[in-house]
């Protein structure tokens, strides 16, 4: 279990790495304040966008707007944002066979939208199939252009060109702003400046790299119970292998006795407990490692998959195994003290005596 979880979720936050890498290419990004979450979508006034991209250190600002809506009975979200922009600065990644720069650069183009993994698995979606949606009092088609790896909801997006959007919900007032600066620009200066260009409006500006730590923070946080999970389940076991060995002491008490009585000291009797531990951790090590291996592969592309609708990129969390698995030698050995305690204070004389 512990060698099945724990690669499960070092790939998962290795993929986490990796798409955020991906994802959060703009230095600073605004949003308004408050209280956000899933399904929330504060917008904020459409000319504070014109003030930041109008500053001399900022390049460019991607203005992305976001609705809560249901599709075919699920929730999910429809979003907009600028192609042209995301195509420049950002490293969108679409499933294989999806090119990027000619999804970003059709997207504009006319009535196209693009889908996260999430939404694409739960509706049974690919590249070249029709979304439909009520927009404007009507229902409109969209053609898939590509379906892009995305794990921050499992809700799933529906994502258009901003222009697109405008056409059927003229409402310029966007969610989010992804600020991207001029090359050799300070991100601190600038947002600072940002902050007293808008000052007296209720909107966050957080950089690039708080962002990211904050997110790697609170996926620590959401698997930190599983890691007591393994523990208590790692201290069972280990009770477990205490307990066999002591009935093994218990059952083996004439071989023990004999070994006694022919000059066998105690440390020996001992050290031949330790040892038997020893090798009995190694073979738990191996074999949980082989299992865990497979249990893996089911949990990250079964499991998940069905759960979530994203795929998770098979990776081996080295130093978390490593140090695991040592921790588990070390308790597996650590528990034969008392059974070998145990083996060491037979009297040969009444053993061989009760024989």
């Amino acid at each position: 279990m512990m060698a099945s979880v724990g690669i499960m979720v070092g790939s998962f936050r290795q993929t986490v790495l990796v798409w955020m890498d991906t994802q959060l290419r703009a230095d600073l990004y605004a949003r308004p304040a408050g209280r956000g979450g899933a399904g929330q979508h504060p917008t904020m006034a459409p000319e504070v966008a014109d003030q930041i991209a109008a500053l001399p250190d900022v390049d460019a600002v991607d203005r992305f707007r976001a609705y809560e809506i249901s599709y075919h009975g699920l929730p999910c979200t429809l979003a907009a944002g600028e192609a042209r922009i995301i195509a420049r600065f950002g490293r969108l990644r679409f499933l294989p066979g999806g090119d990027r720069d000619r999804i970003l650069g059709e997207l504009p183009r006319g009535d196209y939208a693009i889908v996260s993994e999430p939404f694409a698995n739960k509706h049974r979606l690919g590249a070249g199939d029709m979304v439909e949606l009520p927009l404007a009092g009507q229902v409109r088609s969209f053609r898939l252009l590509g379906v892009y790896y995305d794990y921050s909801s499992e809700r799933g997006f529906i994502i258009l060109d901003r222009a697109t959007l405008l056409k059927y919900l003229p409402d310029p007032a966007p969610s989010n702003l992804a600020i991207y600066l001029k090359p050799g620009a300070d991100v601190e200066q600038a947002r600072r400046t940002i902050e007293q260009t808008i000052s007296g409006r209720s909107i966050l500006i957080a950089p690039n790299r708080r962002l990211r730590a904050e997110a790697i923070r609170v996926f620590d946080r959401t698997f930190a119970i599983t890691y007591a999970l393994e523990a208590v389940a790692i201290l069972v076991a280990v009770l477990g292998v205490a307990g066999a060995l002591l009935a093994l002491v218990i059952d083996r008490r004439r071989e023990l006795g004999l070994l006694r009585f022919l000059g066998a000291s105690a440390a020996q009797v001992r050290r031949l407990l330790f040892f038997e531990a020893g090798l009995l951790g190694l073979l738990a090590n191996g074999i949980g490692l082989g299992l865990g291996a497979l249990l893996s592969l089911i949990l990250i592309f079964v499991i998940n998959k069905q759960s979530f609708g994203w795929t998770i990129q098979f990776h081996w969390p080295v130093a978390l195994l490593a140090g695991a698995l040592t921790l588990i030698y070390a308790a597996t050995v650590l528990a034969a003290w008392l059974p070998a305690r145990a083996a060491a204070r037979l009297n040969p004389v009444e053993v061989v005596h009760e024989e």
